[in-house]
């Protein structure tokens, strides 16, 4: 059986090869060589820089003109990065000093806060003390005008035992 005559199912193509079996008799393809009696035609050598022009001129110089214009837009957009950039960076510095004054100002208020209520409880405190020694002053009062009256009753109890007494 000739394998040149299966085709492969997969594929659907015949093999390209001649037949390998001896008896099969299908032809190997034949290859010849060059008739020396023809001129050879020189084969077209390709440009040294090997650039093929594959578009007509107008197409490419369109393209070319974009090309140029691409590359401004880069280099304009690359511009545009490194000021942007560079503002960035100015911003985050003035975004830090801001930060720091801002910190600063909150702790500024938090010591005169804190010194108001400072103030206000020492004020309190005085009041307080105010208050005690007022007390203590009414107290006092109370104590010696009592003490007074003792003295004044004893007195006048001396005095008239002492009359009593040096009457008889």
């Amino acid at each position: 059986m000739c394998p040149l005559a299966n085709r492969n199912p997969a594929k659907g193509v015949e093999r390209a090869r001649g037949c390998a079996e001896a008896a099969c008799g299908t032809p190997r393809p034949l290859r010849l060589p060059p008739d020396p009696t023809l001129p050879s035609a020189p084969r077209p050598r390709p440009p040294q820089d090997f650039n093929l022009q594959l578009l007509d001129p107008a197409t490419r110089s369109h393209a070319e003109g974009l090309k140029a214009d691409a590359a401004a837009f880069l280099d304009a957009s690359e511009r545009l990065q490194t000021l942007v950039g560079g503002m960035l960076d100015r911003l985050a510095v003035d975004r830090a000093r801001v930060d720091a004054a801002k910190l600063r100002a909150v702790g500024l208020r938090h010591r005169a806060r804190a010194e108001q209520e400072a103030a206000a409880s020492e004020r309190a405190a005085a009041a307080t003390r105010v208050r005690e020694a007022r007390a203590e002053l009414a107290r006092l009062d109370a104590e010696l005008e009592g003490l007074l009256r003792a003295r004044a009753a004893q007195e006048a109890t001396l005095a008239r035992l002492g009359d009593w007494g040096g009457g008889e």
